[in-house]
């Protein structure tokens, strides 16, 4: 058998490390059997992506920390916020990061390609900024581990927004943004606690 030493995994631009993994080999057959998990943590939740069983019929199990939905899973991987929150756009794209990890369906991903392409985390269609209607284009990349900088931009012009991220604990960020609207510039510090 095979036992990783370290490795990464991408999901439509987010970024899990190897905690472990194998491939191993039984008696009498020539199809390995794959023991894999990947972590990631945001916002004081660890997100982890199990891949066990043979190749041709892996079982794929989405767990967080402290215990999430499938679907909250999701969303807080890709987009580190409740799916409550999240566009019909984004919704489609936790929908391919599904199929991403399956290995089903995937097929044209325009915007994955563009944002693998500029080297960025995210790159999505997601609801105007403040103060304006329609859509948006948001992109955006993690400098660092804890520390992100992104770009709203609305498709009916006017300002753009501009907001920063840092994670100081696993249940406390800083954010900034900057001409987002009627509102203005604003800082803040976010305090989330899961029960």
């Amino acid at each position: 058998g095979l036992r990783l030493r370290q490795g990464r995994l991408d999901i439509l631009g987010r970024r899990l490390e190897f905690k472990r993994g194998s491939i191993a080999f039984r008696a009498g057959t020539l199809e390995p059997e794959l023991d894999l998990l990947a972590e990631a943590t945001t916002r004081g939740t660890t997100v982890s992506v199990a891949v066990q069983g043979p190749p041709s019929a892996p079982e794929i199990i989405l767990s967080a920390t402290p215990e999430l939905p499938p679907d909250e899973v999701m969303a807080r991987l890709l987009f580190d916020r409740a799916s409550s929150t999240l566009s019909p756009f984004e919704i489609a794209q936790i929908a391919q990061g599904i199929a991403q990890l399956t290995g089903v369906g995937g097929g044209f991903d325009p915007l994955g390609r563009a944002r693998d392409l500029l080297g960025l985390n995210r790159l999505g269609v997601a609801a105007a900024p403040e103060g304006q209607t329609g859509a948006a284009l948001e992109a955006g990349k993690y400098l660092a581990p804890g520390v992100y900088v992104g770009v709203r931009q609305g498709v009916q012009g006017g300002q753009p927004g501009v907001a920063v991220q840092v994670e100081l604990a696993p249940s406390l960020k800083l954010e900034g943004q900057t001409a987002t609207g009627p509102a203005g510039d604003r800082v803040g510090v976010t305090w989330e606690y899961e029960y």
